[in-house]
């Protein structure tokens, strides 16, 4: 796994916000990933100011985001318990917070029938497409080491949009 704790530093937000983000993650014992299109976004161009930023904690993903909330000067979260997410209107961007998790779906449905907590790895197994399927740990001691379980990286290189169920 690489090691990218060089380009996050080009992106000023967030790098600020990571290392915000990594603090809590350290004080609270738990393990904290940036995920999805913000990590797609940094890889692209990682001077482009993050919109909005994603991330992945292996635990209780609504009170990690009071805490973090609390940290940033946000006096309101707006969460869904039902898919283990919280959004934090942040005034510099948009911040979701999710457990590390697992979905199942009926055949006629784009809503989880059942939402299932898990690791980081099951977590980056149900996403959409590989480039989608990368994190970042922000663990302290592991702190901008690239997760990329279905070669992620090398697909965005080579422009290709693969399911990650085909990888």
């Amino acid at each position: 796994m690489a090691i990218i704790k060089d380009i996050i530093k080009e992106n000023k937000r967030l790098y600020r916000l990571s290392k915000e983000i990594s603090k809590l993650s350290d004080d609270i014992n738990v393990p904290t990933f940036l995920v999805g299109g913000c990590v797609r976004d940094l890889l692209i161009d990682p001077q482009k100011d993050a919109t909005d930023i994603d991330i992945m904690i292996e635990g209780d993903a609504i009170d990690y985001a009071k805490k973090l909330a609390k940290k940033l000067g946000v006096k309101t979260i707006v969460p869904f318990p039902e898919f283990f997410t919280a959004r934090i209107p942040y005034k510099e961007c948009e911040i979701e917070v999710a457990s590390a998790r697992l979905e199942s779906y009926a055949t006629d449905s784009r809503k989880p029938k059942s939402v299932d907590m898990t690791d980081v790895t099951n977590d980056l197994k149900r996403r959409d497409f590989t480039i989608n399927a990368i994190a970042i740990s922000l663990v302290k001691n592991e702190f901008g080491t690239l997760i990329d379980p279905f070669n992620g990286i090398q697909h965005l290189k080579s422009k290709l949009l693969i399911p990650s169920s085909q990888s």
